[in-house]
């Protein structure tokens, strides 16, 4: 099922709810509500990805680095001053208690802001580039009827058996909740094998650094 779309997934909804199209505005509610529960309890493999950075010296504050919107959690994270042709290192994270500015020291570590901002505990004192390895959560507004997500591919049944679970409240129909149950789990479980073996594939580990 590598070529299903939101579309073809709010159909399915549809179909199982058998309500006719009474709760079309409501499907893709629910179905990203389910989809953030299945995404925050759990960091998927097919949810990681990759961004490239540059720290300017002169910038008003080059310690702060603002994260993206899709941000979960942080894989590793990397810093060069050679452009990763010669050397670089992959920064510790720390606590509040850990975190303290150095003037003299190139950052050895972050702190991270509300999952906001990554924020690093050394001077900058030339430019830095940067990669930036995380877990990314699917964000509401891609969930186009006409695109695509690796949820769709690796886990819709588990999407599919939740969502029908947090509809059953909304449709009066409170047997939903056991008789999905079972569709969820198997969907869940089938989720943690596909991730195992992408993980086999191309493992996931920190970038070497000094």
């Amino acid at each position: 099922m590598t070529d299903i779309t939101w579309a073809d997934f709010y159909q399915m909804v549809r179909d199982e709810a058998n309500k006719g199209n009474t709760l079309d505005e409501i499907i893709p509610n629910k179905v990203w509500q389910s989809l953030r529960v299945l995404e925050q309890n759990e960091s998927y493999k097919w949810n990681e990805k990759l961004l490239q950075f540059t720290i300017r010296m002169d910038s008003d504050n080059p310690n702060i680095i603002r994260l993206p919107d899709d941000f979960k959690s942080v894989v590793s994270l990397s810093i060069s001053t050679s452009e990763f042709n010669n050397c670089h290192r992959t920064l510790q994270e720390q606590s509040p208690d850990e975190f303290s500015f150095s003037r003299s020291e190139a950052p050895y570590g972050f702190w991270i802001q509300n999952n906001e901002y990554i924020w690093l505990d050394g001077a900058i004192k030339e430019d830095i580039e940067g990669f930036l390895w995380y877990n990314a959560f699917t964000l509401k507004e891609s969930m186009e009827p006409d695109k695509t997500c690796k949820m769709l591919k690796y886990g819709h049944q588990a999407l599919l058996g939740m969502t029908m679970q947090n509809l059953a409240a909304y449709c009066r129909e409170p047997s939903w909740f056991d008789s999905y149950e079972r569709l969820t789990q198997i969907g869940l479980k089938t989720m943690h094998i596909a991730d195992a073996e992408l993980r086999r594939a191309s493992e996931t580990a920190s970038f070497g650094g000094l």
